[in-house]
């Protein structure tokens, strides 16, 4: 991988500096051009080279990938932008907050596309663990995930708790069960302007909940499942799984994993290979978004 631009350097665009900064350090791409809208943004950056525009990138740098961290009403113009152009695309989650929008474009999208959505919490090695462990069977019969995020953090402008927060959770419960949301029963949603908790019960009638927090007295960032020989809890802040068995003894293990970084490992490994490729699937992606368009 030679060139890779990032489109977006606010809160969340700046964590995946730091993690470009330090592949490129590795030596996994060669040059990293930043570009965004506010000039302020791109000061003092230890990077090659600093843009106003994906459209100023595109007429300067030669480029292998494109990553898009900017608000997401901006997602689907400069995603159809850099897919034009045939270029790798990881774009942050949401694709888009319009349901309409994201079902054309993912319609529309030409076979040889390459895109990876930022549904970060699947490249977690201690969730990756999780997860197959629950579909081997290692707790027995599941009975029920929950999943809990809540932050101290101020919610940020225009930031809804379903859309910003709640999408991870919602990603991880149908992930986990392998089952769409729109297939399961959505039993109680309720929102206020920082908080949401969503419960739903599969058609095999396992429980979910997803509840998220703006400032919160607490920072928790959790999962659990629990089924008929075991329970585990894993908190995906500080990579702890532990595992309660049935028959009395217990499990610990820390997984060592920066997400973020695994998640530009994986974007950039299956870019290289060359292959069409979305993920999460285009069928996850549109599940997800029917059941915010019609529930969030």
């Amino acid at each position: 991988m030679r060139t890779v631009a990032l489109v977006g350097r606010g809160r969340w665009g700046t964590n995946h500096l730091k993690v470009l900064q330090r592949l490129r350090s590795e030596g996994a791409l060669n040059r990293l051009v930043v570009c965004d809208v506010d000039p302020d943004k791109l000061l003092d950056l230890e990077v090659d080279a600093t843009y106003l525009s994906l459209a100023d990138v595109l007429s300067n740098e030669r480029l292998d990938a494109v990553a898009i961290v900017t608000p997401p009403d901006t997602h689907i113009e400069l995603l159809e932008t850099a897919i034009e152009h045939g270029l790798p695309v990881l774009v942050e989650k949401p694709l888009s907050n319009d349901d309409n929008a994201m079902r054309h474009v993912l319609a529309q999208l030409p076979d040889h596309a390459q895109m990876m959505v930022g549904y970060i919490l699947r490249h977690h090695e201690g969730l990756k663990e999780l997860r197959r462990r629950t579909l081997a069977g290692g707790f027995g019969d599941v009975q029920s995930v929950a999943y809990y995020r809540t932050t101290q953090r101020e919610k940020p402008m225009h930031a809804e708790p379903i859309n910003t927060l709640a999408v991870h959770g919602l990603d991880v419960v149908a992930w986990l069960f392998s089952e769409p949301l729109m297939s399961m029963e959505t039993q109680h949603v309720s929102t206020t302007p920082v908080s949401a908790t969503v419960d739903f019960q599969t058609t095999q009638s396992q429980e979910a909940k997803v509840h998220v927090a703006w400032a919160s007295a607490e920072e928790v960032r959790t999962v659990t499942v629990a089924g008929t020989t075991a329970r585990a809890s894993f908190d995906f802040g500080t990579g702890v799984l532990e595992v309660q068995h049935s028959n009395g003894s217990n499990e610990c293990a820390t997984f060592e994993s920066d997400p973020l970084h695994k998640e530009w490992e994986a974007f950039l490994h299956r870019s290289k290979a060359g292959s069409p490729f979305v993920y999460p699937s285009a069928d996850a992606l549109v599940d997800q978004a029917t059941w915010i368009a019609r529930y969030g």
